[in-house]
């Protein structure tokens, strides 16, 4: 959540003069995760949803927690609201704040500029593969259908991207 807070402060229009540079780390501005990289079967998830998908997700936990309002959601704890099993959860637009998805406003020109520093990690998706494979192991053959169903006719680009960079064996994956 900290690349995607801070790609927000970058597209906000009321952060103008709040900061004068800026560190992004594990994801950027036009990230968007495509279908199974969670987890085999989620769809494709954005960094940030419209206010009028995030304003439903209240109601909807307060529902199942047996509710009435957000004082009685805070007494429940982060375990309670964790087991949830909510749609992802992400910083909104449309509002005073970000009144633009970052991804459009950044697209747009509209946006800080401010010295910034981007990365990721080598490793950065390993710990999903890793609940992935609790859930269902990751064979060479569920690796190759999750590719085939991700990106179609260029899953083998994909894959070989990957592995090329990696230095693995092809016939190993």
């Amino acid at each position: 959540a900290g690349s995607f807070s801070v790609c927000g402060l970058l597209t906000s229009p009321q952060a103008r003069g709040a900061f004068d540079k800026a560190v992004m780390q594990s994801g950027n501005c036009l990230v968007e995760w495509t279908k199974n990289t969670f987890s085999p079967g989620v769809p494709t998830i954005s960094a940030y949803l419209p206010i009028e998908v995030a304003e439903r997700f209240g109601p909807e936990a307060a529902t199942k927690l047996g509710c009435a309002g957000v004082d009685c959601l805070r007494m429940k704890g982060p375990k309670a609201l964790m087991a949830l099993d909510l749609p992802f959860n992400a910083p909104s637009y449309g509002t005073p704040l970000l009144p633009v998805e970052p991804r459009e406003a950044l697209r747009a020109g509209r946006f800080h500029r401010v010295p910034l520093l981007s990365g990721g990690t080598r490793d950065e998706q390993s710990w999903f593969v890793a609940l992935a494979d609790q859930q269902s192991p990751i064979t060479k053959q569920a690796y190759a259908e999750l590719l085939s169903d991700s990106f179609g006719e260029h899953a083998d680009e994909v894959r070989f991207v990957d592995v090329d960079r990696a230095g693995f064996p092809r016939d190993q994956l």
